[in-house]
């Protein structure tokens, strides 16, 4: 009962099996849906706490969301073994990377130029998203993406003790985004997947590249 399951389904699997939906200030998502609509809106996602512990679940219960499920063991396999769900998650992630002034571009994690004194200035001064920074490290090491949170380690780094941009979360870096970066999982992704990630994922924009995704994952 509860949101464990979702019509005999665990929650998180559902929710980026892409049939579970979720409530953003009134309105019922799923994650494609929430994907399109929330890209680039960076108002909701400030104002809105509902969203990222289903976007980035983790093996912990939330004090802050008691709608969202714990990570199970799983689902974290699920996510890093599926090719959509993975797909998905990246997609999560390369949203909340624009939100806080970042950029992936062939796994590499790099300032946005166009965007980042802006957005780098909000993370400076708001708690509430070193926390989420946390969660989102630790969600992307349980599902086997290892490299690619300590990626964003590496540029966080950056920003915290050369360029200081970031100088006022030191302490999160140093007391748990690290240890978020470097937690272990056996949760690790397929040749398959991986080679389809870095093909056709990590540049993608449109969520219908997961329509594609998938044919390309049967036709293996």
């Amino acid at each position: 009962t509860g949101s464990f399951f979702f019509f005999g389904m665990e929650a998180n699997r559902a929710f980026y099996g892409g049939v579970r939906r979720i409530d953003v200030l009134g309105c019922s998502v799923t994650v494609d849906e929430f994907h399109a609509l929330f890209f680039d809106d960076a108002a909701t996602l400030e104002k809105c706490h509902c969203y990222v512990q289903w976007l980035f679940p983790i093996d912990a219960h939330s004090e802050f969301n008691r709608d969202s499920s714990p990570l199970s063991h799983s689902e974290a396999r699920y996510i890093a073994h599926t090719v959509v769900p993975n797909a998905r998650l990246m997609y999560s992630f390369r949203l909340m990377l624009r939100f806080y002034g970042f950029v992936l571009r062939d796994g590499a994690v790099d300032v946005d130029h166009t965007l980042c004194e802006s957005r780098l200035s909000h993370l400076n001064h708001s708690p509430h998203n070193w926390l989420r920074v946390t969660r989102i490290l630790r969600c992307l090491s349980l599902c086997g993406m290892n490299e690619t949170a300590r990626e964003w380690l590496r540029a966080l780094r950056t920003e915290v003790f050369e360029t200081r941009r970031l100088d006022k979360a030191a302490s999160s870096y140093r007391s748990f985004w690290g240890d978020a970066a470097s937690v272990a999982s056996d949760a690790w992704p397929t040749k398959n997947v991986s080679q389809l990630m870095h093909r056709a994922v990590l540049e993608a924009r449109a969520p219908s590249v997961f329509k594609v995704l998938a044919n390309a994952y049967i036709a293996q």
